[in-house]
């Protein structure tokens, strides 16, 4: 049975090699559309709150009310950061 599968296996590894490049154009575009919303629509939304609404992400953020760079330097704005850069790296990289 195994011998069977295994020309269906290269063909599929040949057509995923061949889809690569339209793969990354894929991850690229989710990146921009998922980091454009936090940085164009999310941190604006939660900095212009009124305190009444701030409120309900106080188990969030805390009491304090962020700034917008303290949302983009704080732990998930600089792993998100970081995750960006490795995977453009990781991708230049790859072989």
């Amino acid at each position: 049975m195994a011998l069977i599968l295994l020309p269906v296996c290269r063909n599929i590894i040949t057509w995923l090699r061949s889809t690569k490049l339209t793969i990354a154009g894929g991850i690229v575009v989710g990146i921009i559309l998922h980091a454009g919303n936090h940085l164009a629509c999310d941190f604006p939304r939660l900095v212009n709150a009124p305190k009444s609404r701030y409120k309900k992400y106080l188990i969030d953020f805390g009491g304090n009310k962020p700034t917008y760079l303290d949302l983009v330097r704080g732990v998930e704005g600089v792993t998100g950061i970081l995750m960006v850069i490795l995977m453009m790296i990781a991708e230049e990289f790859e072989g």
